[in-house]
């Protein structure tokens, strides 16, 4: 995670299986709009290394963007419906249920494994 030029980042990496070398193979920001972008480089290793591209992003050349936090992504949080969304939100120290937020906390080591 990081911040640059009024943007903040959370970067994504995936893992390799076999020979558990990790990769950045993109980052999802967020200032008034949300991004994912794939690091170019560092994608085109991991392909090497067996990674395909997401489903969600399946053009490695494209920038993505939304007004709202891509799907992809907040399928890996808590639902904000659960009964200890609460408690979950107090443990991060957030006062409410900010989905980019919350991803920036609960995924400080995001990783997609192949």
């Amino acid at each position: 995670m990081s911040r640059n030029n009024d943007r903040d980042y959370i970067f994504l990496t995936w893992k390799d299986y076999k020979t558990r070398q990790r990769f950045v193979i993109g980052e999802l920001s967020k200032n008034g709009k949300y991004q994912f972008e794939y690091k170019i480089d560092d994608v085109n290793r991991a392909i090497k290394n067996g990674f395909e591209p997401l489903i969600a992003f399946p053009n490695i050349n494209e920038i993505y963007e939304s007004y709202d936090v891509f799907p992809a992504f907040p399928s890996r949080l808590p639902d904000k419906r659960r009964k200890d969304i609460k408690e979950i939100l107090a443990k991060y120290k957030l006062e409410k249920y900010d989905a980019f937020e919350l991803l920036k906390k609960v995924e400080v080591n995001c990783q997609l494994i192949a």
